[in-house]
């Protein structure tokens, strides 16, 4: 069964806002309560087995567990994400060097 976070949204607020200034303590300046949110998202999209039914003190157990890399590395693969290609050729038209042809 597919869990709804959202219903939790507003139940979490506090420690939402609680790690936003958490991670702006440490220079993040320009975080906020739904980056947070996004990369609990992430995190839990990517867990293999979620026992039903969802209680409270697992979601702040898990939001608490988040850490401002679990963020970075968010934003880092969503700006590749967004960027495309950058202009750059596909890898497979790469050769390393000295087995080309020249």
């Amino acid at each position: 069964m597919a869990q709804d976070w959202e219903v939790w949204r507003e139940r979490v607020e506090p420690v939402l806002t609680s790690l936003k200034e958490e991670w702006q303590f440490y220079g993040y300046d320009d975080v906020t309560e739904d980056d947070v949110w996004k990369t609990f998202l992430t995190k839990m999209r990517r867990e293999k087995e979620i026992r039903e039914p969802v209680r409270l003190h697992w979601i702040v157990n898990r939001l608490y567990s988040l850490r401002a890399g679990d963020y970075m590395t968010q934003l880092t693969v969503q700006s590749y994400r967004d960027s495309g290609n950058s202009g750059l050729p596909p890898i497979e038209d790469l050769t390393p060097p000295g087995t080309g042809t020249d």
